[in-house]
């Protein structure tokens, strides 16, 4: 019976040593999910605060797209009236070139006129000369 009871004893030694090995493996298995818990907890917080940045990035991306779409859409606006302007301005200095064009002609004709009526007058001071010079020779 004593060798039972030895043999016994050793197995429950052997059973608590395992039981204890067993609980220090449960304990360090707990310990290390907890561990595991909280780095899971930790990166979901990342990812999140990491999508809301994003997010936050994105949104600024689009309204400085929006922006610079605005301001590209008013410099074009821009250049098409300062375009138009242009057209106008050249529209309007052919006009008055044409109208200075049909006044010089007008002038230069009145200039013709002129210098033909001087030509005539100059004709018949002229001849009034030669007749009298005639007149005062007979």
């Amino acid at each position: 019976r004593d060798g039972e009871a030895r043999r016994a004893a050793a197995e429950r030694a052997e059973a608590m040593s395992l039981a204890a090995v067993a609980n220090a493996s449960a304990d360090a298995l707990r310990s290390q999910q907890e561990r595991l818990v909280r780095r899971a907890a930790d990166a979901d917080e990342r990812a999140a605060d990491a999508e809301a940045r994003s997010s936050e990035g994105f949104e600024r991306l689009l309204v400085e797209n929006a922006r610079l779409r605005s301001l590209a859409a008013n410099r074009e606006a821009a250049l098409r009236n300062a375009e138009e302007r242009v057209k106008e301005t050249r529209l309007s200095a052919a006009a008055k070139g044409r109208e200075v064009i049909a006044l010089a002609r007008e002038v230069d004709g009145v200039l013709k006129q002129r210098a033909a009526e001087v030509r005539a007058a100059e004709d018949e001071t002229r001849s009034l000369r030669d007749y009298s010079r005639r007149e005062e020779a007979s």
